[in-house]
């Protein structure tokens, strides 16, 4: 007899799958360490850290002046900075400590993918 509705249905029937297929990530060799350009690799780090310190250097200058210099709320402190020094005095000091951190960066990723390799062999 033939089932009515799905509920009738065998459960054979309703779990039945197609066959799964394989997912490659990450196939190409060019993606592995002993491949890598590594002044490429140090240059995109770079980039990436130059282009994130210009967005959030002001929030952490403001969050920093206004933890030392007692405002009573941030627009206060966004006020009290841009009038003593410009709107430029949102970005005092991000030349130093973006490019301070630019070495660490770049050997922060090189260690990763050197030991990524090296684990997965």
């Amino acid at each position: 007899q033939e089932p009515r509705n799905a509920i009738d249905a065998p459960i054979v029937s309703m779990t039945t799958a197609a066959p799964a297929k394989q997912i490659e990530v990450c196939s190409s060799d060019a993606y592995h360490w002993p491949s890598l350009s590594v002044p490429r690799v140090c240059a995109l780090s770079s980039s990436w850290d130059v282009a994130a310190a210009v967005v959030m250097y002001p929030l952490w200058q403001l969050k920093t002046n206004e933890q030392a210099g007692g405002a009573s709320s941030t627009w206060q402190a966004v006020r009290s900075l841009i009038q003593q020094h410009g709107v430029l005095g949102l970005y005092r000091g991000a030349s130093f400590a973006t490019f301070a951190l630019l070495p660490a960066s770049c050997t922060y990723l090189l260690t990763y993918e050197w030991s990524k390799y090296r684990l997965g062999q």
